[in-house]
């Protein structure tokens, strides 16, 4: 059975204009250059007729395989309220983690569970820490792009 382990969290809290659909693409982009795959796993709109705005709530799931045991995971969930004309509240928070064992090879019989537990514990370590350091930076890098176009976005209005 695959493992999680969360390395860090992150957010961005923002309030002004941007178009939705640039920034879309501006992080769709940015993750498939990364090598990663990238899945809309959430979009909900609620819409308030009484005020013409909309709240959106959607959530991405971004993974790449940097090895045959080990997957890279940053989640992206965006919360978006009062969306009206391109202006709104927003809080984009950012999640970033370590799966390992995700095609579940190891699980198989009791032999190769038990080599799992040694393998991570003596083999893998230094090379496992070294993927937390490489997805955490990925993570806070992604975080780095978008606050670069949020804030070039809100000198152009």
């Amino acid at each position: 059975m695959p493992e999680e382990e969360t390395v860090a969290k992150t957010k961005i809290k923002y309030k002004g204009g941007f178009d939705l659909g640039d920034a879309y693409d501006v992080l769709h982009d940015l993750f498939v250059t990364m090598g990663y795959t990238v899945e809309e796993k959430k979009y909900k709109e609620t819409v308030k007729k009484d005020k013409g705005e909309k709240d959106l709530q959607i959530t991405w799931e971004c993974d790449k395989n940097v090895d045959d045991f080990t997957k890279f995971m940053i989640n992206i969930n965006f919360f978006i309220i009062g969306f009206k004309k391109g202006w709104a509240d927003a809080e984009i928070s950012f999640k970033s983690a370590l799966r390992t064992d995700y095609e579940g090879r190891w699980e198989t019989n009791p032999f190769l569970k038990f080599l799992k537990g040694v393998y991570k514990k003596y083999l893998y370590k230094s090379v496992y820490d070294e993927w937390k350091t490489q997805v955490r930076d990925e993570m806070y890098q992604i975080k780095t792009e978008l606050e670069s176009y949020l804030r070039v976005e809100k000198l152009a209005r």
